[in-house]
C-alpha cells in the first residue's frame, strides 16, 4: 500500500470548500507525480501514492491558483486556506 494522502479546502470564513479542484506534485528521487482530484461534500480530497515514495519525498500543493508547501509526503494530510 502506497501513501494515503488528504488535502482539506477551507473558504475564507473557515468552511469547508467543496468542488475545488487540487494538485499535488510529488517530488523523490527516482520518480515524480502529479495527482489530480476534486474537494468532495466536506472540502476534502483524497490521494493515494505508489509505495515506492520515500518518507521524506517533498509534496506542493496547488489549490485554487495558490501554492502550498512543500511538504514531506509522510504528513500525509493537510488543511489549506483558500
Amino acid at each position: 500500500m502506497g501513501h494515503q494522502l488528504e488535502v482539506c479546502v477551507l473558504d475564507r470564513d473557515g468552511s469547508p470548500a467543496a468542488g475545488v479542484p487540487v494538485t499535488l506534485v510529488i517530488g523523490g528521487l527516482l520518480q515524480h507525480a502529479q495527482l489530480e482530484g476534486v474537494t468532495g461534500r466536506y472540502g476534502c480530497a483524497f490521494f493515494e501514492t505508489a509505495r515506492t515514495y520515500e518518507h521524506s519525498s517533498p509534496v506542493l500543493i496547488n489549490v485554487d491558483g495558490q501554492r502550498f508547501g512543500p511538504y514531506s509526503i509522510d504528513q500525509g494530510r493537510w488543511t489549506v486556506r483558500v
